[in-house]
């Protein structure tokens, strides 16, 4: 059985000054396509536990709201803020660490054999600098989403602006605003490929290197977006013709559309964090051969 090949070819000659979005995009879809399988089983974990997680969280949600009965208004926006604030940065978390599992597989050679499990050993060495660096992105994204939010929400109100297009305006922004916070996403490969990088060095580069990159996020994040409402409408749909001719159990349906959502979600996750991997390792290979072009003129 061929072992799968994670590595991205090595950019050579005049390609080097010709990275692009369809460079990119071309080598992220190439390799996310020959080794599906192999992402699709590594995400399944963190799915399933962010899966888990949302279905805990909302019933000690319910809870607080049930027995404690806020009313004061001030309180109130505290405790969702502050439950919407933790929600998010469980799933950054697991987010961060998937990313770092699929960083993981670019780290051996297109010949080496790796174990599923094997994905999760470099980024476990590494999980409280990942963790940091999801939180730090995920504050970042809730302050300015609240921010903007509440202050586009007010500003249309004033002026009646039709629902629609006022939901499509915030998407817009919020978009925007996810891909200014992308470009820390590189710092996962850093802290991977290189074990004695800071997190702030991490950080650091990873702002440097995806300069002007935005919109290739962007595109990601919406193209995502598009595709897991359309995959998970199609699993409602799905799902209630089951109910109406299969005569599916209650328990039996529960279980099968969580397990539908949590495939969807592990076969939809990889494509962005598999373009870091390429982006860094591209951007990586085109500095070295640059500085050594410096440093060994023809």
């Amino acid at each position: 059985m061929s072992s799968p090949q994670y590595a991205a070819p090595a950019m050579r000659g005049p390609e080097v000054q010709k990275l692009s979005w369809s460079l990119v995009l071309h080598r992220t879809y190439t390799l996310y396509a020959r080794n599906f399988w192999i992402y699709f089983r590594i995400a399944f974990l963190p799915m399933a536990v962010a899966y888990l997680f949302s279905y805990i969280s909302r019933q000690i949600y319910r809870q607080i709201w049930t027995n404690h009965q806020v009313t004061d208004f001030t309180k109130a926006y505290l405790v969702v803020s502050l439950y919407g604030w933790i929600k998010g940065a469980v799933y950054w978390i697991i987010s961060a660490f998937f990313c770092a599992a699929v960083a993981a597989t670019f780290h051996r050679d297109q010949t080496s054999n790796l174990a599923v499990s094997d994905a999760y050993t470099l980024p476990r060495h590494r999980i409280g600098a990942i963790a940091t660096v999801a939180l730090l992105a995920w504050t970042a994204f809730f302050i300015g989403r609240s921010s903007l939010s509440a202050a586009l929400g007010y500003m249309m109100m004033r002026i009646h602006v039709n629902p629609w297009i006022k939901t499509g305006v915030i998407d817009v922004i919020l978009l925007a605003l996810g891909g200014l916070v992308a470009r820390w996403g590189l710092a996962i490969p850093a802290l991977i490929h290189d074990p004695k990088i800071s997190i702030r060095e991490a950080l650091r580069t990873s702002i440097q290197r995806t300069e002007d990159w935005e919109t290739l996020f962007m595109f990601f994040l919406a193209k995502a977006a598009v595709t897991a409402y359309f995959a998970y409408w199609l699993v409602q749909q799905g799902m209630h013709w089951a109910w109406r001719h299969a005569y599916v159990s209650a328990t039996a349906y529960v279980g099968i559309e969580w397990a539908l959502y949590i495939c969807l979600a592990a076969a939809l996750e990889s494509p962005l964090f598999i373009s870091f991997s390429v982006l860094y390792a591209e951007l990586k290979n085109k500095r070295g051969i640059s500085v050594a072009a410096l440093t060994f003129p023809a």
